[in-house]
Order: structure tokens, then C-alpha cells, then sequence
């Protein structure tokens, strides 16, 4: 497992940073609690501070109690909202395929956000790359209704060939401090496999 064939879940933090009003940062940024200080810490430099140009060499998905499934490099203000089990529900019978409307939030008359599956296909990988276009791992972390949705949508992600039938996936249990372990391990190791990041002449 690396970081290019690697994708990584993660719940939406409880804790935010306190933006200014009109204010958005990247929702790596936005969420600081203890599970996104530790993948941050352990990605370093792949996952460097260029989101806003949609550089990004590892993949990290989040499950949003107001977006629903959504892309780490997505911008947002400061939010609340919770992943209820009716919001867990809805994105589990919805599937990888249909366009999100924000839980009913979104005027769908005017159009709706991405599909998970979108969000959540690996669509760079090495053009020698001749196993397939599915992702090789999967690491998984939250709380229950988060495990839920994301093995749910995993499930038919296999199905579909966005994730490899033998990737393994990774899923943190036990109690915080556990769960900080288990993952900064798994992203050292990936780190290990993958070597230097690749980063584009033209960054500082």
C-alpha cells in the first residue's frame, strides 16, 4: 500500500477552527480534532498546502454531517452538524451513484453536489499501473454510524471496481488514543512505501 493507491476515510471533526464571518479554509484545515491532528502530522508533505489548486498526492474522503461524502480538499465555513442515524441511512440507501443534495438541503433545481462515487474513484494512478484502476487499500476512520455509511459504500465500490476485491481495509478501533496510534502507524508505513512526495517544479 502507498499513498497513490491508498484511499483514507475520515469522519468530519467536532471541532473546528473558528473562521471569520464570509471565511472558508480546506477541510484538512477546518477540522481539528485529535484524529485530523494526527493524520496531519503523518502525511507531512503529501498533503501539502497547495489544495487550492487541487494538488493533492493522497486521498483523503470525508463523511460530513452537512455535506455528506465530500473531499478533504473541499472549502467550507465554519459548521455544525452531526452524521444522525437518519443521515447515515439516507447516504446508505442513496448509493455511490447518486448526485448529493446535502441531506435535503440543496435546491436540487438547480443542480446537486458530486456522487460518492466521484469523490471516492481513484482517478490518477501510474499509467504502469496494470493490476487496475481500483484502489489496493483502504484505511476507515470513525465512530459507528461513520463505519456504517463508509463499509456500506465500500461494499458496492468493489462491486463496482473502484476498490480492488483483495485490498485490504483498515479500520482504527479501541479508544482515542488507540485509534491515533493505529493510524499514524498505517500512514507512516505508507509513507515508508511510497518514498519522497512528488511535488511540481513550479510550488515553493
Amino acid at each position: 500500500m502507498t499513498f497513490d493507491n491508498t484511499m483514507i476515510l475520515m469522519a468530519c471533526g467536532g471541532t473546528k477552527r473558528v473562521l471569520e464571518a464570509g471565511k472558508e479554509a480546506t477541510l484538512i484545515d477546518l477540522y481539528e480534532g485529535p484524529m485530523w491532528q494526527t493524520l496531519r502530522t503523518h502525511l507531512g508533505d503529501w498533503y501539502y498546502k497547495v489544495v487550492g489548486y487541487g494538488l493533492t498526492h493522497a486521498h483523503v474522503v470525508v463523511l460530513s454531517g452537512k455535506y455528506g461524502i465530500t473531499s478533504a480538499t473541499a472549502h467550507s465555513q465554519t459548521y455544525e452538524a452531526r452524521l444522525t442515524k437518519e443521515k447515515a441511512d439516507m447516504l446508505i440507501k442513496a448509493g455511490i451513484l447518486e448526485r448529493q443534495d446535502r441531506f435535503g438541503t440543496m435546491n436540487t433545481r438547480y443542480g446537486a453536489d458530486s456522487t460518492p462515487l466521484s469523490v471516492m474513484s481513484r482517478s490518477m494512478f501510474p499509467r504502469n499501473d496494470v493490476k487496475g484502476a481500483g484502489w489496493r487499500g483502504v484505511i476507515v476512520c470513525g465512530g459507528s454510524e461513520y463505519r456504517r455509511v463508509f463499509m456500506a459504500l465500500l461494499r458496492q465500490l468493489v462491486d463496482y471496481g473502484a476498490v480492488e476485491m483483495d485490498a485490504p481495509i483498515l479500520t482504527t478501533a479501541g479508544g482515542i488514543g488507540e485509534q491515533r496510534n493505529q493510524l499514524g502507524t498505517w500512514l507512516q508505513a505508507l509513507r515508508n512505501n511510497s518514498g519522497p512526495c512528488p511535488r511540481p517544479g513550479w510550488v515553493d
